[in-house]
């Protein structure tokens, strides 16, 4: 016996929505953008890791605003392009 059994089953799951009218060219340059900011998000630059805690701060603060730029599916090229801007500043 499994918890679903007893608690009333599993909850309801959202059903997949595609985005629509999006060019395959456009999806492909968000792809690697996408690559792009995720691998300067993962990765602490080494000038972090010698600086002080204001700098380290300000590349948290910039990092979560990126991992949310990342994570929305309606960010735009532009969006992303900034993001990985911004985080470009901190290597």
């Amino acid at each position: 016996m499994s918890q679903s059994d007893w608690v009333g089953g599993l909850p309801p799951t959202a059903p997949f929505k595609d985005i629509r009218n999006q060019r395959s060219a456009t999806a492909e340059r968000k792809a690697y953008l996408l690559r792009e900011l995720g691998d300067l998000i993962n990765k602490v630059p080494p000038l972090i890791m010698s600086s002080g805690i204001e700098r380290t701060r300000e590349w948290r603060t910039a990092r979560e605003a990126a991992a949310k730029i990342a994570g929305n599916s309606r960010s735009s090229v532009n969006d992303l392009t900034r993001a990985i801007t911004n985080m470009k500043r901190f290597s």
